[in-house]
């Protein structure tokens, strides 16, 4: 018997555990226990790899509630983490898939890196992981951490589109959006940046997905910091709000 029964999904929150503290302690209206949260990317877990993240994921773990994280772009991949902490790859019931979890932190999950298939509470999901860091310079010259392996690599790719070819999806997730849905959210573009020159792999790959698969019933996606639904391609972007997951669905 599963023991989650309410699914929310969230955007990034980078190394921020208040906001979710605030939405678990004054609107999350389902027990703890019961309840789960997806975090769409840049959650930032595992970004400075010091007893910075540990504090952060100690006051995360002692709300008590179970929090998925996809992975971003401002974080390391998990199968590098294993070198800073002692993940343990468990088969979990809940989501039909492979996690990871440290011992210390119960309540946190960890995706595969990689494009896989859960299922969140009866949800036929894909997940699209990865994107570009924009200010990826930047960050080099401030001496911040980047991750040379933020996107998907090519091989990755090609198994993400025999994965889910001609497949039909409840639910898609990933952290950056298809290069074609550029319209919808172009007014969040940093300024300044000229477009022609940012690596655009990942958001071209997520429209070969489109492209691929047969059907979805909604797509929820982060990584540009904003709340917007786009109903013309039936998807949903979130950054300070958390929702039900199967909130569209449901209204479909």
């Amino acid at each position: 018997m599963q023991r989650i029964k309410y699914w929310y999904v969230g955007g990034d929150i980078h190394g921020d555990w208040r906001p979710i503290r605030s939405w678990v302690v004054n609107e999350l209206s389902t027990p703890r226990e019961e309840s789960a949260l997806i975090l769409l990317g840049d959650v930032g877990a595992n970004y400075f790899l010091n007893k910075r993240d540990k504090e952060f994921k100690e006051n995360l773990n002692k709300l008590g509630i179970d929090i998925y994280c996809l992975r971003g772009n401002h974080e390391m991949r998990i199968s590098d983490a294993r070198q800073y902490s002692n993940y343990e790859e468990i088969y979990s019931s809940e989501v039909d898939g492979t996690v990871y979890v440290e011992a210390n932190f119960p309540h946190l999950y960890y995706l595969q890196d990689d494009c896989n298939i859960y299922n969140f509470g009866g949800y036929y999901t894909l997940i699209l992981p990865g994107a570009y860091s924009v200010d990826k310079n930047y960050r080099l010259r401030m001496g911040w951490n980047w991750f040379p392996n933020e996107q998907l690599s090519l091989r990755e790719m090609e198994q993400g589109l025999q994965l889910v070819d001609a497949a039909s999806f409840d639910l898609i997730l990933s952290h950056s959006c298809p290069f074609s849905w550029e319209k919808y959210i172009n007014d969040l573009f940093l300024g300044g940046l000229d477009q022609s020159k940012i690596d655009k792999s990942t958001e071209k790959f997520l429209d070969e997905i489109i492209n691929k698969i047969k059907s979805y019933n909604h797509w929820y996606f982060g990584h540009f910091h904003d709340d917007r639904d786009i109903p013309e391609v039936k998807a949903t972007m979130l950054y300070k709000k958390i929702i039900p997951l199967g909130k569209y669905i449901k209204e479909s």
